[in-house]
């Protein structure tokens, strides 16, 4: 089989993709890496093993993404195009996951953790979305793959993130509701999950 090389491994287009990719990734491993030490001293129980979903479904699209970047078939028509866009959606995604990181301060946890003292955040991205952080999230991973040229991947990387999140929403909304009451509700009644006025 004829493989395609992607974009983000031929000069110069690689050290945009590298370094972009990085800046954006490096911080999140560092949630992820205290996340997974709090969920495993015990310190997560309204987790239900949301990380380890929201971990599976994404470490699965992106070896989806990456494969399937090789591939003859699925390919977006102009590559160089679909990778300044993916580059512009994981940019866009990174930036707003550090709007999200500043606006919940010590609230932002990689797992779902929440305190009977924890105050409802509504403040900066969460003025108008409940879950801007995993739009963010889904916008990282779907801009990788668009940038790595197939849209097959693309796809993929965006159900699989969906999934991964939609069970995240449903543990996190449930374990709010039970501690912040009619406070969550409230908030909850006047704003979508993850993008304004839509969904």
């Amino acid at each position: 089989m004829h493989h395609v090389r992607p974009l983000a491994y031929t000069f110069p287009y690689f050290i945009v993709f590298w370094v972009v990719f990085l800046w954006a990734f490096v911080r999140e491993a560092a949630v992820i890496g205290r996340a997974r030490k709090g969920v495993a001293a015990a310190h997560a129980p309204d987790d239900k093993g949301s990380l380890g979903v929201v971990m599976l479904t994404q470490s699965i699209g992106f070896v989806v993404a990456f494969s399937l970047a090789w591939m003859p078939w699925g390919q977006f028509a102009d590559r160089r195009a679909a990778f300044w866009v993916g580059m512009a959606m994981l940019i866009a995604g990174a930036v707003l996951r550090r709007l999200c990181f500043r606006a919940l301060g010590a609230s932002f946890t990689g797992e779902v953790r929440v305190r009977p003292e924890q105050h409802l955040v509504t403040a900066g991205p969460y003025r108008w979305v409940r879950h801007p952080s995993y739009t963010a999230g889904i916008l990282m991973i779907v801009g990788v793959a668009t940038a790595l040229g197939s849209w097959m991947g693309a796809v993929l990387a965006f159900v699989l993130a969906v999934v991964g999140y939609a069970y995240r929403v449903r543990v996190e909304e449930q374990a709010l509701m039970t501690t912040l009451g009619a406070t969550y509700r409230d908030y909850a009644a006047g704003r979508k999950r993850f993008i304004p006025f839509v969904v």
